[in-house]
């Protein structure tokens, strides 16, 4: 199985991990918020050699290699601006609902459509795989969004 595949299928499980708890209530939103990011952080470190494993194996070139590197480097910057919102947020002692706009800015980055078409990869089976990595970030962070704003 390609080291993309296996790594997708991870991500998507780590989604809905993310989603069950961040389900079961959110007491605290600033732990949340600092698990979340640490949870993608982790992820994103994880595609880059999935990635490379798959140029070297022929399912990617090395154009498509660099440009999905790219979309990994825009998501590792969009977590560390959620980081930095986060932390401004906690430090000013913000409600719930303010965490969650920290969270929504980083799922609407990390989703943005235009940045997953710039990625042009031309295999449908690993264009599907990069959709889903771009989706199980977004999943993740939108079950967060839904806890905060539930007031939990």
């Amino acid at each position: 199985m390609p080291m993309l595949k296996r790594f997708a299928s991870s991500a998507l499980l780590l989604a809905l991990a993310l989603s069950v708890a961040f389900a079961a209530g959110c007491k605290d939103p600033y732990g949340a918020c600092v698990k979340a990011s640490s949870t993608v952080a982790t992820a994103i470190a994880q595609a880059y050699p999935a990635i490379d494993a798959d140029r070297q194996s022929g399912l990617l070139t090395v154009s498509q290699e660099l440009k999905f590197d790219g979309f990994l480097n825009v998501a590792n910057t969009l977590n560390g601006q959620f980081q930095t919102c986060v932390s401004g947020v906690h430090s000013a002692k913000g409600a719930a609902a303010s965490y969650a706009g920290c969270a929504q800015t980083f799922a609407n980055g990390v989703s943005n459509a235009s940045e997953l078409a710039n990625l042009n990869i031309v295999n449908a089976s690993e264009q599907a795989k990069i959709t889903a990595i771009a989706q199980s970030i977004s999943t993740g962070l939108q079950a967060l969004i839904t806890s905060l704003g539930s007031g939990n």
